[in-house]
């Protein structure tokens, strides 16, 4: 049994080998990557992404074991000599993987991802255009692919002398597969972490062209071809030169402000209220004051009559907020094959400019993938529950993770040794559940799910209010710049629009308190913060800044379980998106808690047709990677 240990260990290792080689070259052949990064970066980078390395070639050797035991059974040949061969087909197969990768790499810019799966449709057309195309680099494969048919042979006759062994030492020996299944699945794991290794986890190196060369393309490409991480889109055509005329139309009320001047070096704090809800708060419609302090912070800044959720997952919310486009409708970009395409958001515009950039959470940094997340999006570090102290938590944490004011108390150390200007993003916890911390008096009843939901709101908004003026009472950090949005809605009455009314405030020390009439949306927050610092804002982006004097955001959107809400000024209307005609259509009240449906009209088709122009062509654009064309297009 022993023996057979050895030989997987060897199996392994020939793999691992070959990954690390493979790894090596793709970073040789892009020359990009090299002038990015130094040669200790380069070789950093590529043992930091070791466990990806391990992860493929684990799995390849646990498939080359599994059949050398059965052919070896079948054949009644050496288990070693069928190893050796097993081996060796896992090798070259790890190799091809790899050079698929490299290959798509430079057509797309991005590693190989789930059109793995498509690619086995059409392989021998694939393979026509490789060789025609790319026939050095094939050439160079294939020579790779001799060289791993020498080693495998000279190391297996090299380390591999097993006695002879008879039917039953045989079928003893296959009791190894066991502990070896187990050893493979904790490399697969990424070793014994809490969550699966995933390619977004390569993010956690804080530098995209870093993640890129620690990612292992083959294990990249395995992963999005197995798992059921994956979207689909719900049009499976491009927009309609129609639609884009619609589009032009749309956005002509909202050009891209130009920026003059120098940047503001301002320090940006931007605050995702988990699971706040409008529904429950007296600015929006509650007949309860639960928020007093964030209702008191919303008057000394700049702020909205409401603002409308693009989605209802914390990643959604993120990807809305930071990069101002529509997610995948009903679903996340993030854990999906869409995260493997290049995006320019808020923390990677910021961070080129110069600002460090963090994001903290007190749930674990990886659950449902968001501290990965949001390095993918530009953030450089990622902070959860595993990096903070519980001897310094004043309250027992809930079952997500720490509460609210020890996650600011947590952040604020960080912010005071952070070099400036930073950009600080938080996405808090306690309203993730709905028990009060011991001893917390409760603002009213605890006996139905909207009172319990209450007094936890209660609870971290009392947090939030300690933590600004905490920063606001820290000398260094006294200009800071608040942003405070929900990532998405909490426990809500259950039609649409009322599940999608998010708080929302801008702190700025430039910023007169101003109350604007509209309807916003989290795409919106993007454009006004770089206008607030004087940056560029792209104009691929879909929100527009709500500091462009004389040109209100144009329209907000929502969508939930198949239903695409839409809002104009006052009007609004909701449609499933597989039947428009089925239109349900509302005037806005001042109290947002209620909505009056009338019969639709001429301009509700129009508003309709505006809709699907804008939704057909972002969703489009987001499956296709082709974001920045928006910028055209508009």
């Amino acid at each position: 049994m022993l023996q057979r240990l050895s030989l997987f260990l060897l199996s392994l290792t020939t793999l691992f080998t070959f990954a690390l080689l493979e790894k090596g070259m793709f970073a040789l052949h892009y020359s990009e990557l090299q002038q990015k990064l130094g040669p200790l970066e380069l070789l950093y980078t590529l043992l930091w992404g070791f466990r990806f390395d391990l992860a493929i070639s684990a799995i390849f050797a646990l498939l080359a074991f599994l059949a050398a035991q059965l052919l070896a059974l079948l054949t009644r040949r050496g288990f070693a000599a069928t190893l050796r061969w097993t081996t060796f087909l896992a090798t070259a197969a790890l190799i091809l993987l790899h050079g698929a990768d490299t290959l798509y790499y430079g057509e797309a810019g991005r590693h190989l991802g789930y059109e793995l799966t498509e690619g086995l449709n059409s392989g021998a057309a694939l393979a026509s255009a490789a060789i025609t195309t790319y026939l050095l680099p094939v050439a160079g494969q294939l020579l790779v692919i001799l060289f791993a048919w020498f080693c495998t042979g000279w190391l297996f006759k090299r380390f591999s002398h097993p006695p002879a062994e008879t039917l039953r030492q045989r079928l003893a020996a296959g009791a190894m597969t066991l502990p070896l299944l187990l050893l493979s699945v904790m490399m697969v794991r990424g070793g014994t972490q809490s969550v699966p290794l995933e390619p977004l986890h390569a993010q956690r190196i804080g530098d995209p062209q870093q993640a890129t060369l620690a990612l292992n393309g083959a294990y990249n490409a395995l992963f999005s071809s197995v798992t059921p991480y994956s979207v689909n889109p719900l049009f499976s055509t491009p927009p309609s030169e129609q639609q884009l005329a619609l589009l032009r139309q749309l956005y002509r009320s909202a050009p891209v402000p130009e920026i003059a001047g120098s940047p503001r070096q301002q320090n940006v704090v931007l605050i995702l209220l988990e699971s706040w809800s409008g529904a429950y708060m007296a600015p929006y419609g509650s007949d309860i004051v639960t928020t007093p302090n964030f209702d008191q912070l919303r008057t000394q800044g700049l702020s909205t009559r409401v603002m409308m959720a693009a989605g209802s997952r914390t990643t959604e919310g993120m990807f809305a907020t930071f990069c101002s486009t529509q997610n995948p409708l009903g679903q996340t970009v993030a854990q999906s094959q869409l995260q493997n395409y290049n995006y320019d958001c808020l923390p990677e515009i910021l961070r080129d400019a110069g600002w460090h950039t963090a994001f903290f959470q007190s749930s674990n940094k990886e659950t449902s993938g968001t501290g990965s997340f949001a390095q993918l999006l530009g953030f450089k570090q990622s902070f959860g529950k595993r990096e903070m102290s519980r001897e310094k938590q004043q309250y027992a944490q809930n079952s997500w993770g720490y509460q609210d004011p020890d996650l600011y108390r947590f952040t604020l150390e960080k912010m005071r040794r952070m070099p400036q200007p930073f950009l600080v993003g938080i996405n808090t916890n306690s309203t993730h559940d709905s028990q009060l911390p011991e001893g917390i008096v409760p603002l009213g009843p605890t006996d139905n799910q909207a009172g319990r939901y209450r007094n936890i709101l209660h609870f971290a908004d009392a947090a939030l209010g300690e933590f600004i003026s905490a920063v606001r009472n820290t000398p260094e950090l006294k200009d800071t710049i608040f942003v405070l949005v929900a990532d998405h809605s909490g426990p809500t009455p259950p039609q649409p629009l009322q599940q999608h009314l998010l708080p929302f405030a801008i702190l700025a020390p430039q910023i007169a308190p101003q109350m604007l009439d509209e309807i916003a949306s989290q795409r919106d927050i993007a454009p006004t913060l770089l206008q607030l610092l004087n940056l560029t804002i792209p104009s691929h982006f879909t929100g527009s800044s709500l500091l462009q004097a004389g040109s209100p955001p144009p329209f907000s959107d929502y969508y939930h379980q198949g239903i695409l809400g839409w809002i104009e000024g006052e009007q609004g209307l909701e449609f499933p998106i597989n039947e428009p005609q089925q239109q349900k259509c509302f005037s806005l009240a001042r109290q947002l808690n209620s909505k009056q449906t009338h019969p639709c009209g001429d301009e509700a088709m129009a508003m309709q047709q505006r809709a699907l122009a804008f939704t057909h062509t972002s969703q489009s654009l987001l499956f296709s990677g082709e974001l920045k064309r928006f910028a055209e297009l508009r």
